[in-house]
Parts: C-alpha cells; structure tokens; sequence
C-alpha cells in the first residue's frame, strides 16, 4: 500500500479541506512533506532548488503569502515544483492572506497532473504542524506495516518526471526510506552511485570498498555493514551492494527487498 493524496484528505489535521484539481489527483502518492516558505521564483531559489534532493511525490504546505496577488508567481512555482516530483499543493489561509485560487492555477496543475488541495477558506486555525504531523504518522505506519516496498518504490520513480528515472533516484529513495547510507561498486571496488544517510554526510567510500575487495583490515566503523551482490552477468558485470546501518541491525527480509528494487531498476 502507499500513502494517496485521498488517504491525505480523511486525515483529521485536513478535515473540511477539498481536492480543486481532477479526481484522478485522489490516486497520487505522497512519500513527504515540506513546506514552501519563499514563493517567488527568482535566480537564487531556483539555484537553491536545483541544489536539493528531493525525494519525490512530496506533498507541499504553502500559503503563497509573498505572491498572494500574482497568479503568474503562482504558476511558476507549481511547475517548479512539479519539474522536482513534487505530488501536489496544500494551500492555507486563501482568503485572508491569498484572496482567492485563480482558475488558471487550477488548469495548469490538471494540465501537469499536480494535485491542488484547498484548506478551508477564510479560517485562520489550520497549522502547518498539524498537517505536517498527521500525514508524517501515516506515512510511517505505512512503512512500517508493509516492508515490501521494493515494486511500490519503482512505482513511484515511474511517476516522477523523466529526468528522474535514473538508478540514482532509486538508491536515494532506497536510502531515505530505510534510512541508511547505500552504495554500488563494480568488480574492481569502484563506487558506481552513492547516497549517504544522512545525506549531509561525506562519507569516504573508498574505505569501505579497499576493506571488502582487498581484505584491509583495521576499518573502524561502528555501524552496520551489510554487502549483499546486485548482479553478476555478462552485460553488467559483478555489482555489489554496501548498507551501511547506524542502529539496530537489518533484518534478511529488507536487505532483499533493497537488492530487488535494484535488480529491477
């Protein structure tokens, strides 16, 4: 299973909220949240916003309040957004900061398969953190009860645009579900893709790989290492697996789910 834009709308933080854009939005996963607190689209942000990670099929908490009367602002940032994997929109406060939802906005976000959802108009109460914790949870309970995500997780690669279908997004999504750091190496012990976890973190991978390949010992990591082997064909040669794992140990199970989602990928 996987969290939908319409299991979003019967959560509690989002009662009395109202889905603007097309039915079909209802089915849209939704993997994050964040929230966009600078709206307009200048060379900084989008420097900025070419600089993240993102995780793909975010949900995005805004209240336009810097661009509240510029319709063009507001489409700009949806089709950012969207160029990012972004999942959909939940506006705030329209009505008291952003006078209404301009049905050019509207058109654009059904053009581009984005999921526009309206807070209740003219109603101060509704929080960020309330929205933020409620699909959070959920997005964990779910993970949580279905440890089988290896064809959910390509799933929503295919959803995203293009530009992200790559093995690269697969392991970074791999390493934010599961939070860990994930590696490929080749059969000389070159790193093929990399994500750290957190993804803040340089981490020299090189160390690992000399450890594994050439038996050096006195590596001192206190995590946990698991190498597992990804393939071993003519076409793409030996591709081994590092996880690294600060924290309880990794079950059997979620290690073979990780190496299917890149088998497959």
């Amino acid at each position: 299973m996987t969290v939908t834009i319409g299991n979003v709308l019967r959560l509690p933080a989002l009662q009395g909220a109202s889905l603007l854009t097309d039915a079909r939005g209802l089915e849209m996963p939704v993997t994050a949240v964040s929230v966009l607190e600078y709206s307009e689209v200048t060379a900084i942000q989008k420097s900025l916003v070419d600089q993240i990670h993102y995780q793909g099929n975010e949900l995005v908490l805004t209240a336009f309040a810097n661009v509240r009367d510029n319709v063009t602002a507001q489409c700009e940032n949806i089709r950012l957004m969207k160029s990012q994997g972004d999942t959909g929109l939940v506006l705030f406060y329209v009505g008291i900061l952003m006078p209404k939802v301009d049905q050019m906005l509207i058109d654009l976000a059904n053009e581009l398969d984005y999921a526009l959802i309206l807070m209740p108009m003219n109603d101060p109460h509704p929080a960020y953190s309330d929205v933020i914790g409620d699909v959070m949870q959920s997005i964990f309970l779910d993970q949580m009860h279905n440890p089988m995500f290896a064809m959910q997780l390509l799933e929503q690669v295919t959803k995203m645009p293009v530009q992200h279908h790559s093995i690269d997004t697969v392991v970074r999504l791999i390493s934010e579900r599961l939070h860990v750091g994930i590696a490929l190496f080749d059969q000389d012990g070159q790193e093929l893709v990399s994500c750290a976890w957190p993804a803040t973190v340089n981490e020299n991978w090189l160390n690992f790989s000399r450890a594994h390949f050439e038996g050096i010992s006195g590596l001192i990591d206190s995590r946990q290492q698991y190498w597992e082997q990804v393939t071993d064909n003519q076409h793409f040669g030996t591709v081994s697996l590092l996880i690294l794992r600060d924290g309880p140990a990794m079950d059997v199970y979620a290690r073979s789910e990780v190496v299917s989602a890149l088998q497959i990928a």
